[in-house]
């Protein structure tokens, strides 16, 4: 059956995206988003009578003032979630969004309709947990949030996947890609690998890895182009992108290969890796870390706190 939805309504998430994962994890009930994203045709979908009438129902949770939204969910449900949509055998994709990003889609509007319409957006950064809490139909658990998932959180722990028989890593240098490729045939020593440099990355670099991936039809897909290449990349070949799992994993390619140190586990518990990254690469990162927050203050206190302080308002009247 043929779909004109890679980034699905409502109606197709309920029907057939992704298969109930209570045996695997303990997770709350979830409405399904409701913005759709409209491409061309790019894969068949599996049968739907193949796949379990129940379902996750993936909630979108709408960040007022930045009009983002993100998906909230944990590791092991997003695991078991890039399970059934490799079963699905359709082109899908996992974005997530941070004050990078939250930044970018201010006066990005192709970016932003790509991030917020995904199969899944992951909460990947502090700040963006804490608005979500703030929406009225934000994630009710305490701070130190499991569903606030950086990109090496569920990386680290694909080989879990079931369904998972051909990976490919695209990003970062050669060597820096031959590395990530190494530490996953380590990790999956029954998975086929494909390795994709992404240095110097331009158009022709674009269309020859969509060539390769066409003939080794990957079931996952790790692109670690950095914003917003990665997610323009996605976008702009959609439509002739195989079936599979495409997810956006920024520099998380050069952390797995060795090439960069990742932030210590417990400094997300606190929302701080950005100021381990910072003293890291202060040149490259000062201004995304420094700057670029403040220019998502007038949105939120302008726009987004009066309409929290309404919905709100209106809940407690209701």
């Amino acid at each position: 059956m043929t779909t004109n939805h890679l980034l699905r309504s409502s109606a197709g998430h309920s029907a057939g995206a992704v298969e109930s994962v209570q045996d695997t994890v303990a997770e709350p009930t979830l409405v399904a988003p409701t913005t759709t994203f409209e491409v061309p045709v790019v894969a068949q979908r599996a049968p739907l009578e193949a796949m379990s009438e129940a379902a996750i129902r993936l909630r979108r949770v709408q960040i007022r003032g930045l009009e983002l939204s993100v998906t909230p969910m944990e590791p092991e449900t997003l695991l078991a979630t890039i399970d059934q949509l490799i079963l699905s055998d359709r082109v899908s994709f996992v974005a997530n969004h941070n004050l990078h990003s939250a930044h970018i889609v201010q006066n990005d509007p192709a970016m932003r309709e790509f991030v917020d319409n995904a199969d899944v957006t992951l909460i990947d950064g502090f700040p963006i947990y804490l608005l979500a809490r703030m929406a009225p139909e934000g994630v009710d658990i305490d701070w130190r949030t499991r569903m606030r998932v950086g990109t090496l959180d569920w990386v680290s722990k694909v080989q879990t996947l079931r369904h998972l028989r051909r990976l490919a890593v695209i990003g970062s240098t050669a060597e820096s890609n031959a590395g990530a490729v190494t530490h996953f045939r380590g990790l999956l020593p029954d998975v086929e690998i494909l390795g994709v440099p992404g240095a110097d990355w331009d158009a022709r670099s674009a269309s020859e890895a969509v060539e390769k991936l066409a003939e080794f039809r990957p079931n996952l897909v790790l692109v670690g182009l950095g914003m917003p290449r990665q997610e323009g990349f996605l976008q702009q070949y959609a439509a002739q992108l195989p079936p599979a799992v495409y997810a956006t994993v920024g520099g998380a390619i050069d952390q797995l290969s060795g090439h960069q140190r990742g932030a210590p586990r417990i400094l997300g518990q606190y929302g701080l890796e950005w100021l381990w990254r910072l003293v890291a690469e202060p040149r490259r990162l000062a201004y995304r870390y420094l700057i670029e927050p403040w220019f998502l203050v007038r949105p939120i206190v302008g726009r987004g706190l009066p309409r929290m302080r309404s919905d709100i308002s209106g809940s407690a009247h209701g």
